[in-house]
C-alpha cells in the first residue's frame, strides 16, 4: 500500500515540475486560428500589465506598434515580421517577410493570442504557398513552417515572460 502511494506522489511530483507545453499557432490557406493559452492564478489585470511591459522589452518602438488598447481587457499590435520565411527556387534563396497584428485577450487564468498576417501578404501566402485545394505547393512547404516558428516564437516570448515570476533586480551581470 505504501509503494502505491508513493508512485502516486513520484508521479504527482513529475507532473508538477515538467513544463506545460502551450498550443501553437498553425497557417493555412484560409489564415491562423486563435489559441488560447492558461495561466493559473494570475489575474487578467496582472497579464495585461506584464504584456504592456513585455511589449516595451521586445519591440524596438513600443508607442507605435500598439494600435489599440481596452485597459485588462485586450491589446492589440501591430508590426513586420523581417525574413519571416525563406525557399528556394532554381537554386536561389529567397525570404519574405510579413507584416501582422497581435491581438491579446485576457480573461481570469487564461488569455487568448489572434496572429492576423496583413491582408495582402496573405494573399501572396494563398496564391504561392497553397494550391486551390488547400495542400501546401513545394515552396510552401518550405516557407510556412518558418512562417509558423516566426508565430510560435512570438507566442512562446509572451508565454514566458507572463508565466515568470521573478524579477532580477540584481547588480550582478
Amino acid at each position: 500500500m505504501l509503494s502505491k502511494w508513493l508512485v502516486y506522489l513520484a508521479l504527482v511530483i513529475v507532473k508538477a515540475t515538467t513544463p506545460s507545453t502551450i498550443p501553437e499557432f498553425k497557417l493555412t490557406s484560409k489564415g491562423v486560428e486563435p489559441i488560447v493559452i492558461q495561466l493559473n492564478n494570475t489575474s487578467a489585470k496582472d497579464m495585461y500589465a506584464k504584456t504592456k511591459d513585455w511589449i516595451k522589452e521586445t519591440y524596438y518602438d513600443p508607442d507605435e506598434v500598439i494600435k489599440a488598447e481596452f485597459q485588462n481587457k485586450k491589446i492589440r499590435i501591430s508590426g513586420p515580421a523581417e525574413k519571416a520565411y525563406s525557399y528556394k527556387v532554381l537554386g536561389k534563396n529567397y525570404t519574405g517577410g510579413i507584416d501582422y497584428e497581435l491581438i491579446v485577450e485576457f480573461k481570469k487564468n487564461r488569455y487568448r493570442l489572434s496572429f492576423i498576417i496583413d491582408k495582402n501578404d496573405m494573399h501572396l501566402i494563398k496564391t504561392n504557398f497553397f494550391k486551390k485545394d488547400g495542400e501546401m505547393t513545394k515552396y510552401g512547404k518550405q516557407a510556412i513552417p518558418d512562417i509558423e516558428k516566426t508565430m510560435n516564437e512570438l507566442s512562446s516570448s509572451l508565454y514566458n515572460y507572463l508565466s515568470s515570476n521573478e524579477i532580477d533586480q540584481s547588480d550582478e551581470w
